[in-house]
């Protein structure tokens, strides 16, 4: 496979394994993403941020392009030491609110 081809990460048989598990609203959900290698994300943690309703991050770019690269549209908060409790208080009430919150 080259880079220019892509995986659609739905149909491989172990995502079915994973929409069995349960992931309930209201939920901060911690998600392990690559430092480097963008192909080193985990199918469980694709799975996360496929149904989180928010993606919290430090860098927006970042965290997008990885997005992008596995067809993910989401919204995103930044979430970096410059803007902690903003960032902290839009993603409580958005607990609160009964969504969804990939970290």
């Amino acid at each position: 496979m080259t880079d220019n081809q892509s995986i659609d990460i739905a149909k491989l048989p172990v995502m079915a394994e994973a929409a069995q598990q349960s992931y309930p609203t209201a939920t901060l959900y911690v998600v392990a993403t690559p430092i480097g290698n963008a192909t080193d994300i985990t199918l469980r943690a694709l799975h996360l941020l496929a149904l989180a309703d928010v993606v919290a991050c430090e860098d927006t770019r970042k965290t997008g392009a990885l997005l992008t690269r596995y067809g993910l549209n989401k919204q995103m908060v930044a979430a970096h030491q410059h803007n902690e409790r903003e960032a902290a208080d839009k993603l409580i009430a958005r607990l609160q609110a009964g969504e969804r919150v990939a970290l």
